[in-house]
Formats: structure tokens, C-alpha cells, sequence
């Protein structure tokens, strides 16, 4: 993985990261949630997701800008990086704002 670019696996190890967290927002939506621990866990998982996911996206979008400057827009596995970290940055954006109604009727 060390003939990767740092932006490449970056988005992989975002990937990684937040999966987990990914599905047990879909598997245990708040309101569907029987007992308050479950509750708890899902709302710990959205929160590091929401103050995870922007930092590593916009960290990961700068260091394929730069691959890209490096290489004069040449390399793919670069555009490949800014292109995953665009569209996790777009999937925060996303979440976010379907977080708010869910957020205001606790």
C-alpha cells in the first residue's frame, strides 16, 4: 500500500473508519431504537462521524489538490483520491442535513 498516494489512502482508511459507524446508523435508526443503550450508540456514532468525516474529507481533497499539482493533473489514482474525497465529503454534507430534524425533536 506504500506505492499508494497519501490521498488514496487516506479516502481508504476514511473508508474504514467510518463503515462501522455507516451501518449501525442504518441497522439501528434512533427512532426505530427499543432500548436507550442502543439509542446512546447510535447517537456516539453519529456525532464521530459527523466531526470525523469533514476533517479527514477536506484533509484527504488537499492532498490530492497537491498530488495533482505534483504531477500536472497526470496521475489517476490522484483524481481517483479527489473524487472519493469529494463525494465523502458530499455524504457528510448529506447526513448532516438529514440530522438536523432528528436532532430538534429530542
Amino acid at each position: 500500500m506504500a506505492e499508494l498516494p497519501a490521498s488514496v489512502r487516506l479516502f481508504l482508511l476514511l473508508l474504514a473508519l467510518l463503515l462501522p459507524a455507516g451501518l449501525i446508523l442504518l441497522h439501528f435508526p434512533v427512532q426505530m431504537a427499543a432500548a436507550w443503550q442502543v439509542r446512546w450508540m447510535v447517537y456516539a456514532a453519529h456525532a464521530l462521524w459527523m466531526l470525523v468525516t469533514p476533517l479527514l474529507a477536506v484533509r484527504g481533497l488537499l492532498l490530492a489538490v497537491a498530488g495533482l499539482r505534483q504531477h500536472n493533473g497526470q496521475n489517476r489514482l490522484e483524481l481517483l483520491g479527489l473524487a472519493g474525497h469529494g463525494l465523502a465529503l458530499l455524504l457528510w454534507l448529506y447526513g448532516a442535513i438529514s440530522l438536523w430534524p432528528i436532532l430538534w425533536r429530542y
